[in-house]
Formats: structure tokens, sequence, C-alpha cells
């Protein structure tokens, strides 16, 4: 928390930037999160439709909550990319933020996935954890770091648009189903 807290609040803060400067930031952090946005609706999509995590019996509940998040991610995917067009749209900056996003969301999966495999007490043989990242994704519990560079491409396409992507209507049947959001109507 206390590192999202960071990335959000020091590096992504307005740093009190007006005028032109601070126009140009608001743009830059708009490509940014728009980018962000298109690999957390891809990993969104993974999520819900991943049938590895029923096989080797994920928590019921733990899976809703990863589902219902891909669910939400995917539902959103267009807001970030639409505003980012309204407001600046330089496609020389969208591909720029890509690389800028993909290194960065990167860089935070392999901090988190070290900091939570550190917490684990259920692991007994520990091995280190890039080889269990390794094993998890071979195994598809965890999608392979490589879709960076698989959707990298697409989202550069000059006729982009997150709308294109895998269908909305994934997110819609599984937040209609889901466990938690029908307990909490």
């Amino acid at each position: 928390m206390r590192l999202m807290e960071y990335i959000v609040g020091q590096i992504f803060g307005d740093h009190g930037l007006e005028g032109r400067a601070g126009e140009e930031w608001l743009n830059e952090r708009l490509g940014i999160y728009a980018a962000a946005e298109h690999f957390t609706a891809v990993i969104g999509e993974w999520l819900i439709e991943n049938k590895k995590f029923d096989a080797v019996g994920v928590d019921p509940t733990m899976l809703d909550l990863l589902r219902w998040h891909g669910a939400e991610e995917m539902e959103h995917r267009n807001v970030a990319y639409d505003v980012y067009q309204h407001v600046d749209g330089s496609y020389a900056r969208r591909v720029r933020t890509a690389f800028i996003a993909s290194i960065g969301l990167a860089a935070l999966w392999m901090s988190t996935s070290s900091h939570l495999y550190a917490q684990d007490k259920s692991v007994k043989n520990r091995r280190p954890w890039p080889w269990e990242l390794f094993q998890a994704t071979r195994k598809g519990l965890v999608p392979n770091v490589s879709f960076f560079f698989d959707q990298i491409p697409k989202y550069l396409m000059p006729n982009f648009h997150p709308s294109n992507m895998g269908p909305i209507d994934t997110a819609v049947r599984y937040l209609a189903q889901s466990p938690a959001a029908r307990a909490a109507e």
C-alpha cells in the first residue's frame, strides 16, 4: 500500500505545475493511465476466462473477488483511453506512454509478487520467487509477462480502440452471476 501511495501521490501527483507544463504533465499521466488500463483489461479478461483456477481448487470467495475485479477492469476499459484521446490524443505520446506503462506495471508486478511470496507462511520448501512465478505461469495460474509484448503492438495500431478488444458481454455476464455481486443486491 505504501508503494502504491508513493506512486500515485509522489510520482503521478501534479507537482504544483501550472500552465503549459501542468497541461503537458496531465496529458502524459492520461497517456500512461490509458495504456495501463489496456493492460489491466487484458488481465481482467484472462482472470474471468481462466479455468485453471477452478481446476486447482482456488478458494471460491477469493476466486470470485479476482474475477469480479477482472470484470470491473474490462467494464471500464474505454474510459481513460477516451479521455486521453479527447484531451490530447497524440500518437507519439501514446507510443511513449505505452512503453512507460508496460515497464512500470511489469516492475510493480514483480515487486508485488516478490512481496506476497515472502509473506506467504504456507510455503514450506521455499525456492526463489522468480522460479515460483515461472512455475505458476507455466501452470496457467499467472498470466505470462510476455503478454506485454503481445499487447503493445495491438495498443499501438493507429485504429486501436479498447472497445474492439474481447466482448464486454464476458464482463457483464460475470458481474450478473458473481456471488458477491448478487449477495449485495
